[in-house]
């Protein structure tokens, strides 16, 4: 009995120690790049200066910047300063989503499980989907209930302290840019597939 209590709150601490090193990583990758460099590239797209915005955050994502990474993955899933490119979207996804940086994971995720520019794979977009849901993010949860055993994966992480999923929602969210742009290129992607 005494074995399996060290054996548990051992596993309980590496997993902890394993959320911490993502947050130094996301950390540390993300101040490798200035916010004023994140905001301006932003602007470059909010003022529809595609290319220029996309050479710009693709610049920053090849210095580690998650935030940059995932942008470059929309711009290339929806078409946005360059052609349309799911190979592309995949690979700048997965470049952020290693850095456990929330938003890449649930559009991994996303592709995965939709197939989207994809093979469509449910075990991986389980796997993507629990990292998403274990960092917070709603869609992801609501996601997974429609997977089969895709409780297990997401209820593993559940019993950690919540303030490791706290930090990382907050380091999400470090860029105060970052979901205005998401939102206006998802809003602009619409509208151009309309016409």
């Amino acid at each position: 009995m005494k074995h399996r209590l060290i054996i548990i709150i051992t596993s309980i601490y590496l997993v902890i120690f394993a959320f911490s090193y993502t947050i130094i990583n996301v950390q540390a990758s993300t101040t490798r790049v200035d916010t004023t460099q994140l905001d301006e590239a932003s602007r470059l797209i909010s003022s529809k200066h595609y290319y220029r915005g996309y050479v710009k955050f693709k610049s920053m994502a090849q210095h580690g910047c998650p935030f940059s990474q995932c942008i470059l993955g929309i711009m290339h899933q929806k078409g946005l300063g360059v052609k349309k490119n799911p190979a592309q979207a995949l690979y700048w996804f997965k470049k952020s989503a290693q850095q456990g940086f929330a938003d890449a994971e649930h559009r991994l995720g996303l592709m995965y499980y939709y197939g989207d520019g994809v093979r469509k794979n449910l075990s991986l977009a389980k796997q993507w989907l629990s990292k998403a849901a274990d960092h917070g993010v709603e869609n992801a949860k609501q996601l997974l209930v429609k997977i089969p055993h895709a409780n297990e994966l997401s209820n593993n992480l559940a019993q950690l302290p919540n303030n490791a999923a706290l930090t990382i929602g907050n380091i999400r969210q470090s860029w105060q840019g970052y979901s205005q742009l998401t939102q206006q290129m998802e809003q602009l992607s619409s509208v151009a597939s309309s016409k």
